[in-house]
């Protein structure tokens, strides 16, 4: 690329960061989300260190049983190194993305093995994980009562101001005339 293209570029990249950050601060609703995005961690920081402790532990049992043994040739999905056992223990219980890959070559080893892979996948994908996502979701479902409520109670206020800018002479006659 040239040197104006890549200038261009920059310039570009920079003016896309600051209108995140501006977009963040100006619309309120993504505000909004972001503060409750940010209280549900928070309110939710036992349940999270509880997924972390699980996979840190998932993590050091599998490289204890598995070390040398499943997926040596692979750099993904393996348990040679206690820093590739947490990536595939994380991946294993977040997403169960590479369940073949992991709990068939196990198995092929020994079949006892799958006890490991049926504790991680309770605790982790099934107990674990759901708590997390129901934090999140009372949270954000929170946000939404919340907003809600303060659209009922505009709705409201603009309804009032609606029927005072009716009653223009102060008669009150138009406010008998439109509600029955």
């Amino acid at each position: 690329l040239s040197p104006v293209c890549l200038g261009s570029l920059r310039r570009a990249a920079s003016i896309n960061a600051e209108y995140m950050g501006i977009m963040v601060v100006i619309n309120s609703s993504v505000r909004q989300a972001a503060t409750t995005f940010m209280r549900t961690v928070i309110a939710a920081r036992d349940v999270i260190m509880l997924y972390f402790t699980i996979v840190l532990v998932g993590a050091a049992m599998g490289t204890v049983l598995f070390i040398h043994r499943v997926n040596t040739n692979q750099i993904e999905n393996s348990f040679d190194t206690f820093i590739r056992s947490m990536i595939t223990s994380f991946v294993f219980v977040s997403t169960g993305e590479n369940y073949t890959d992991v709990v068939y070559s196990a198995f092929r080893e020994t079949p006892f093995y799958i006890l490991y892979f049926l504790v991680l996948t309770l605790f982790g994908m099934f107990f674990v994980i759901a708590m997390v996502t129901g934090f999140f979701e009372r949270g954000f479902t929170g946000m939404q009562k919340e907003q809600l409520k303060k659209k009922k109670l505009f709705d409201r206020t603009g309804m009032i101001a609606a029927f005072v800018l009716l009653d223009v002479d102060q008669s009150k006659k138009s406010l008998k005339k439109g509600v029955h």
